[in-house]
């Protein structure tokens, strides 16, 4: 597992990791077809303040637009403990809508 690292001031500082996850909705409601193109503006807002601090690095994950070559799970959703192995977080966030 490598550590991120940043210098400041001439020493070595461990840069924080924020992972802001969007569960997945249920199998059918209002918003299910739209959310497997797009996802919500609040947990990207909160991201870029948050990426725009100084030693802080963040990940979105949304478990209803989850298309990248990632970790799933045996449902296809995001697999978190091997996500969490290989990039751990410091802080762990859940949009809640």
């Amino acid at each position: 597992m490598q550590e991120s690292k940043e210098r400041a001031n001439g020493k070595l500082r461990k840069r924080r990791r924020l992972r802001i996850v969007i569960p997945a909705y249920p199998a059918f409601n209002i918003y299910s077809r739209i959310a497997r193109v797009t996802t919500a503006l609040g947990p990207i807002s909160v991201a870029t303040a948050v990426h725009e601090m100084e030693g802080w690095d963040v990940e979105v994950i949304d478990e209803n637009n989850y298309q990248r070559s990632a970790p799933r799970n045996g449902s296809g959703l995001p697999d978190h403990e091997t996500l969490q192995k290989l990039r751990p977080a410091d802080v762990v966030g859940f949009y809640g809508g």
